[in-house]
């Protein structure tokens, strides 16, 4: 019995460091595009702060598209998401469900904002 169990602890460790080495790796490969989106937006002269205060108009989208389609690529959404809208709505959900304080939701939101935003490019 003694010995099942330690092969059962051993068995999840594996897991657990698995998922950690794959985890690891995962972020790395992450870093690096983020890395390589900064150099490629440096050579136009941007940022992803810029980037990220772009609006697009109807007529622009379809340009896109256009120009898409003609390089045999899927074209953008039109229906595309509203980033701020969609996370302000979870996190409004989220409050009625949590018995947390006002400032311990204040701060989560915060700090989920600060990650979301190098994440939303």
């Amino acid at each position: 019995m003694e010995d099942r169990r330690k092969q059962e602890i051993e068995e999840t460790l594996a897991r657990a460091r698995k998922t950690v080495a794959d985890s690891r790796e995962l972020m790395a490969q992450v870093n690096l595009r983020m890395q390589e989106t900064d150099r490629l937006l440096a050579k136009q002269g941007l940022t992803r702060e810029q980037v990220r205060g772009f609006k697009f108009t109807a007529e622009q989208r379809q340009l896109v598209n256009d120009e898409l389609k003609r390089r045999g690529l899927p074209p953008v959404q039109d229906d595309a998401v509203d980033f701020d809208a969609m996370t302000a709505e979870v996190r409004a959900s989220q409050i009625e469900l949590g018995s947390d304080s006002d400032d311990v939701v204040a701060e989560r939101q915060r700090k989920f904002g600060n990650f979301m935003r190098e994440i939303r490019l």
